[in-house]
């Protein structure tokens, strides 16, 4: 309503809100597909170390208790001496089990407890390491065994080192993956909330 000698007022319009910046979609779907590149990564790493583990057990050299046979050893290389035989990764051997190894040259080797509980149950073979050696000379050394039926002695590499890098390796490569990939997506989402929108001219 106008009075008479009163100056009209009237309040300025708003002021159009900008519409807000986009975020960098870009920067999001890159740091998604780096968390999948980690996933698939470390899925593929396990089975490829799954599998080479299998493959190291298939190689063991084995003997069947009571009976001997050769082991073809390498020199400065250090071997573990397995039992299998049915539930050997939940129980001790049922039965009590003698063995002796002679080097190319007949003289006897030493063998060391194994210090620290390791069994498998690897491509139909199941067993629990029992002790190690250290074959100090290239040749075929002689295992002979002695004892109760049904267990089989096996020699080769330790497994301990390749399950350590069959857990680790994939657990490092899916971290990895997923570090980044959030890196990614939070750095794109805190410089959209941090970049100023976009000006629009008025006429």
């Amino acid at each position: 309503m106008a009075y008479p000698g009163v100056p009209a007022f009237s309040y300025p319009a708003p002021a159009p809100q900008s519409p807000r910046a986009r975020p960098p979609w870009w920067w999001i779907g890159a740091g998604i597909i780096v968390i999948l590149v980690g996933v698939i990564g470390a899925v593929t790493a396990g089975v490829v170390g799954f599998t080479n583990m299998t493959g190291t057990v298939d190689r063991f050299q084995r003997v069947a208790v009571p009976g001997s046979g050769d082991l073809h050893l390498s020199a400065g290389q250090d071997y573990t001496v397995y039992y299998e035989f049915r539930g050997a990764t939940s129980a001790d051997v049922p039965q009590a089990v003698r063995f002796r190894i002679t080097d190319p040259d007949g003289r006897v080797i030493s063998a060391k407890e194994y210090g620290a509980e390791e069994s498998y149950n690897l491509g139909g073979h199941e067993g629990r390491a029992e002790c190690t050696f250290h074959a100090g000379q290239d040749g075929t050394y002689h295992l002979l065994a002695e004892g109760g039926t049904d267990v089989t002695v096996a020699v080769g590499r330790g497994l301990g080192s390749t399950m350590v890098r069959m857990i680790l390796i994939p657990l490092a490569i899916g971290l990895i993956g997923f570090l980044v990939g959030t890196i990614l997506i939070i750095t794109a989402l805190v410089r959209h909330n941090r970049s100023p929108a976009p000006s629009r001219r008025h006429a």
